[in-house]
């Protein structure tokens, strides 16, 4: 029942206040604020606390009134009851902002079950950077358990002005133990810097890996690193998956690079993969369920392009749903594979399957009687006739045939395996001070790679208030978007070109 009444409690407190109806209701963010909300942004990591058999997840956020206040941003904490499927958030800030502190960034939380910090047995360390008039520096706080109030100890690491002119960040510090050590990267303009301890406080560089396509007098490239082992099936021994924020392009991406690791370097095995083919996401982080050994992936759902023009309301911003990481040889490399969450539809409590129809060039298919709400899944299933495609395919989102009243339109392209996705001005009012640069990276076509599977090509969207996460399981490829339809407007519409399809639509909604 705590979870059911948590849940209806933020329901109420959400209804209740002067918010936008775009709060998203299943995924993580900071509560509602009718005057004063927080702006949420890169995610850290998630831990699961066994006594209370929940996940703990921590978030960096910015008081909106940041220009006032001593520090611009903090860590706030959420919990999720139902293994990730939906987060409760705790407003209350991490850690106490004091002395030269202008500003916490990104880092990381651990249970240290080797006490090699010498807290105890399962002590729980946080590393966070802050900014100070000195340049970036990393502060290691700890716990007893989780629900403690994080104490202070020391500084761990301190950028030298050398390190600030070639553009080693410690933002984003993050670790984790590989069996002999407490591994850490560390970001460069051009690469990652790799570092080892046993205690957490004496570090040693081991090696720099060079991203491909980057140069040493680039300056601020690369962001929020993850460094973890991962298995993959069929073999004995398990590579490492490093996986990165790249913001040389102003819309910004995330990658996974697949490599083998001997305790001191990081060799490559294949190139930087994209793990999400949409606009907006950026600073990723990776977290290991400790009872199944699964990766679960989750990043921060906006772009810092134009997401200050968006038409939020007692809120700011929200986070990607957790999505399965995992990893398969195939033919000579490995493919980095992303799905959601297994346990993700537990959070629609009705579904509807809407009849198998024949779409033709002449006939059209709008669900008019579908009325998805704001926040709701949807399965779509094309299947070839007479073992031909059409040429284009086109789904739409939150509107009717009228092209000006949508918000979404998926172009699936079924001849050569791919989606291109269009986004409509939807209910957004872009504000004359928004650049040109900013206006186009928010019309920019995107492109979804698709993989047929015995005739059918299946797509899987994720839709919640303002946000949509397309999926094609087989494919193992997403691709995050913000969009924002006007309000009453939520309908879905097919059509097609050139020949009939068969589809096949699965409805569920909260």
């Amino acid at each position: 029942m705590r979870i059911g009444h948590s849940l209806r409690a933020l329901e109420d407190l959400r209804t209740g206040l002067s918010v936008s109806s775009y709060y998203p209701f299943y995924h993580a963010t900071a509560l509602p604020h009718a005057t004063s909300p927080l702006w949420v942004s890169d995610p850290q990591n998630i831990l699961f606390d066994e006594k209370k058999k929940i996940l703990r997840a921590w978030h960096l956020a910015r008081p909106s009134d940041a220009i006032e206040t001593s520090c611009i941003s903090q860590w706030i904490e959420s919990v999720s009851f139902n293994r990730g499927v939906s987060w409760i958030p705790m407003q209350k800030f991490l850690f106490p902002c004091k002395n030269d502190i202008t500003g916490f960034f990104g880092g990381c939380v651990v249970r240290d079950w080797q006490d090699s910090a010498g807290f105890g047995n399962g002590a729980v360390l946080y590393f966070v950077t802050v900014e100070t008039s000195q340049g970036q520096k990393v502060l290691r706080y700890w716990a007893k358990d989780f629900g403690e109030r994080p104490v202070f100890d020391q500084i761990i690491f301190e950028q030298t002005k050398s390190q600030r002119d070639i553009g080693q960040a410690l933002r984003d510090f993050r670790v984790h133990w590989d069996g002999q050590q407490w591994v850490a990267v560390i970001t460069l303009s051009y690469g990652m810097s790799f570092y080892g301890s046993l205690d957490t406080k004496t570090w040693k560089r081991h090696s720099l890996w060079m991203a491909p396509d980057h140069r040493v007098d680039q300056n601020g490239g690369l962001e929020a690193p993850v460094f973890l082992p991962v298995s993959i099936e069929g073999e004995a021994q398990k590579k490492y998956l490093l996986i990165y924020a790249d913001h040389l392009e102003a819309s910004g991406k995330i990658y996974g690079v697949i490599g083998d690791w001997d305790g001191k370097i990081f060799r490559d095995l294949t190139k930087p993969q994209r793990l999400d083919f949409g606009a907006d996401t950026y600073a990723p982080n990776c977290s290991i369920d400790p009872r199944s050994g699964k990766l679960y992936l989750q990043s921060w759902m906006g772009n810092w392009s134009y997401v200050q023009y968006m038409p939020f309301k007692g809120f700011s911003n929200a986070e990607t749903l957790l999505r399965e990481v995992f990893v398969r040889k195939e033919v000579e490399s490995y493919k980095i594979y992303t799905l959601p969450h297994k346990n993700q539809d537990d959070i629609f409590s009705t579904s509807l399957k809407l009849p198998t129809q024949e779409i033709t060039p002449e006939c059209s298919f709008d669900f008019q009687q579908s009325k998805p709400g704001c926040a709701y899944k949807v399965e779509l299933s094309l299947k070839r006739i007479g073992g031909i495609w059409p040429e284009k395919i086109y789904f739409s989102l939150a509107g009717s045939s009228q092209t000006k009243e949508k918000a979404m339109i998926f172009e699936i392209l079924p001849k050569v395996n791919v989606c291109k996705i269009l986004r409509q001005k939807g209910a957004i009012s872009f504000p004359k001070e928004m650049s040109e640069e900013a206006l186009r990276l928010w019309k920019a076509e995107h492109v979804l790679p698709l993989r047929e599977h015995e005739g059918l090509l299946r797509l899987v969207f994720y839709v919640d208030a303002f946000s949509l996460e397309l999926f094609c399981p087989e494919a193992g490829t997403v691709a995050t978007n913000l969009f924002f339809p006007k309000k009453g407007k939520q309908k879905l519409f097919l059509s097609c070109e050139d020949h009939k399809v068969e589809a096949s639509v699965m409805l569920k909604r909260v």
